[in-house]
């Protein structure tokens, strides 16, 4: 969810990929390329030992931001295992994303969907998330490696130039009609779920099957039923993921994730065939989930 190097989807860079890293692009746009040759030697070993000094103690989380949505600012630092590796990219097909249209809903901050540009090619790539600050950072790390691909070679060359990050939310957004081959939704339902109700879940799989082209790939990740349950308790940096209403809203569901499968399947849910991908690989405890793909009826 790689025949070409894939993005870091821990927050920094993939070792085998020549594009800098995010802090790279700061430091060169701040100081210019060259200027680190120029820094005294005293000044390096005093700023290393001030990352030594600081190393391990967490930041604290903006003030008044809210997780409520999963829209943890470090979601792919434990989202991925020892390998630093998303073995969801791994379970998605080549041919479902290269040179056609294609939509993740609830992108975060984009590692993940830019991993995805670079290995599979898709001619477009929408990428919508209701964070604001992740879509900033999402489009800053976009430029950069805009920027780095396109460095000495064509325009047509780069992986990146259909990609766009759009600030929206999934249940209220007008996706458009036949617009995409494949839409992704990933680890999205519960956050849906906790904030919106049953019919918010309805109506995010509307509008996905609605958007989809005939014969489309709707590719869901349901958390499991289990993991609600964890939510309510779940604190991030210090701070209670979930507010009151979302926890009372937990006790009113009874749309729970084993039953998306035969509603999508359904005359309502509009799709004709389910396809269980397994998403094999070092993944972080917890996450260690199939991927369901639904076709579109043709």
């Amino acid at each position: 969810m790689e025949d070409t190097p894939s993005i870091a989807r821990s927050g920094e860079r993939d070792d085998r990929s020549n594009a800098p890293s995010t802090s790279e692009w700061d430091r060169q746009v701040r100081d210019g390329t060259d200027s680190t040759k120029k820094r005294k030697t005293s000044t390096t070993s005093d700023a290393r030992d001030e990352k030594r000094r600081h190393r391990g103690r967490k930041r604290p989380p903006p003030l008044g931001k809210c997780y409520r949505y999963g829209n943890y600012d470090r979601y792919y630092g434990y989202r991925v295992g020892t390998t630093m590796e998303d073995a969801r990219l791994a379970a998605l097909r080549d041919e479902w994303f290269r040179a056609r249209d294609a939509c993740d809903v609830g992108c975060n901050d984009g590692l993940f969907s830019l991993s995805l540009a670079s290995a599979m090619r898709p001619k477009t790539l929408t990428c919508v998330d209701i964070d604001g600050d992740l879509i900033e950072r999402a489009k800053r790390r976009l430029d950069g490696l805009r920027a780095a691909s396109t460095a000495g070679e064509a325009e047509e060359d780069d992986p990146f130039a259909g990609v766009k990050f759009i600030e929206a939310n999934a249940v209220t957004h007008d996706f458009g009609r036949e617009r995409f081959d494949v839409i992704l939704a990933l680890s999205l339902t519960k956050w849906i779920h906790l904030n919106f109700g049953d019919d918010g879940v309805r109506a995010v799989f509307a509008r996905c099957r609605d958007a989809l082209r005939p014969g489309g790939s709707l590719v869901l990740e349901p958390q499991p039923w289990k993991s609600y349950k964890s939510t309510l308790r779940k604190k991030y940096r210090g701070v209670d993921v979930l507010p009151n209403e979302c926890k009372e809203r937990y006790a009113a569901i009874a749309f729970k994730p084993d039953a998306f499968e035969s509603y999508l399947l359904s005359p309502e849910g509009g799709f004709i065939s389910c396809e269980r991908l397994r998403a094999f690989g070092d993944a972080a405890r917890g996450f260690d989930r199939d991927l369901l793909r639904f076709i579109k009826k043709a």
